[in-house]
């Protein structure tokens, strides 16, 4: 299926007490393409007090899903929620491009992965919300614990991040809220082979929890939180934070 909606078009949620939705749900399906247009979320409408799921695109279970293009704002949870079904037994998301998207004021964060190998974030516009719902980060990587530890079948695995901006206008905060990047604070590995290329970051960065990260030709004006021995090759950073 191919969704293709002209640049001015506004695809808009109503306002619901609702805390779990995708105003497109992308869920068990194979070969999807959404281009154009904008997604645009009822955060500000949203008659719920509770919860943090709903989200602007969710992907669920779906391999070779291609994003091109979209504006996704102003959501009561994620811009994009990368992840599977139930937790348990569902493959996950695979083959995920994301270029040339803006993300905008999401109350949670702009994309969460939890549960996706191959994915490729390009030349995208994220900026952080404030006074939303925790973590408030860019791209937050948190799959989902099981008995302490995360199956490796739910392993987030293959992640490329590259020409994009992420920017945060708080810096700091050591437990993870309002970074432009972060992989959980787990004492398990969530995340193997991740790649920032030709980024600029615009706050915090924290590696918790990812084996095998690389950071090549970017700028990090932030603190740079460091746990598990990320490759840094020509970066800037305002501090790095060996933990």
């Amino acid at each position: 299926m191919k969704l293709i909606m002209d640049s001015n078009a506004v695809l808009e949620a109503s306002g619901t007490s609702s805390n779990e939705y995708g105003i497109i749900d992308i869920d068990n399906v194979v070969n999807v393409t959404i281009r154009g247009g904008k997604i645009k979320g009822e955060r500000y409408k949203h008659s719920g007090g509770d919860g943090e799921s709903g989200h602007g695109i969710r992907i669920r279970d779906a391999v070779n899903i291609k994003i091109h293009n979209v504006t996704i704002s102003d959501n009561w949870g994620d811009g994009i929620y990368l992840g599977n079904r139930n937790k348990r037994g569902n493959y996950g998301c695979n083959k995920i491009n994301v270029i040339s998207c803006r993300l905008l004021n999401n109350r949670r964060s702009a994309i969460s992965m939890v549960d996706v190998d191959n994915l490729i974030v390009s030349s995208c516009t994220i900026r952080v919300t404030q006074s939303g719902h925790a973590p408030q980060c860019g791209i937050n990587l948190e799959p989902n614990m099981e008995n302490g530890r995360i199956p490796d079948a739910h392993v987030c695995k293959n992640t490329t991040i590259k020409n994009t901006t992420i920017e945060s206008t708080q810096s700091g905060d050591y437990n993870g809220q309002y970074m432009c990047f972060r992989s959980q604070n787990y004492n398990t590995t969530s995340s193997r082979v991740l790649t920032f290329s030709k980024c600029n970051m615009y706050g915090d960065w924290g590696n918790w929890s990812t084996s095998n990260a690389k950071l090549e030709n970017c700028v990090v004006t932030g603190i740079l939180y460091d746990k598990w021995g990320t490759i840094r090759k020509n970066v800037k950073t305002g501090q790095y934070y060996p933990l």
